[in-house]
């Protein structure tokens, strides 16, 4: 049951994915994404996901690799991780944070 619940919310996600997609082109740029906040329908389903429109330009950040677009991977991946309770983001905040900072000092 709970491999059945996995199958729905990547199936969900699959969907909003391409209704945010609005290019058809398989990335999600910072307008797409943002676009997809003001929404109504889109927005319902972020906030079912514990994501509210105040928190958009930080999850596009969070969800980037740095390139300026989100790919399906990252979108996934993401939110895969993101999802549940709300430490779940905070830890993967955290993480990317931290991942930055490595960057940077790596190239020091």
């Amino acid at each position: 049951q709970k491999e059945a619940g996995k199958a729905k919310d990547l199936q969900e996600l699959k969907k909003l994915f391409t209704l945010m997609d609005a290019d058809g082109s398989g990335t999600l740029s910072w307008s797409e994404f943002k676009d997809s906040f003001d929404d109504p329908e889109m927005a319902r389903k972020w906030m079912l996901l514990d994501f509210q429109p105040e928190e958009c330009k930080e999850l596009f950040s969070l969800l980037d690799d740095g390139d300026g677009e989100i790919e399906t991977d990252e979108f996934f991946d993401g939110l895969g991780r993101m999802k549940g309770m709300a430490q779940s983001k905070d830890i993967f905040r955290m993480q990317k944070s931290l991942d930055a900072m490595q960057g940077r000092l790596g190239a020091v």
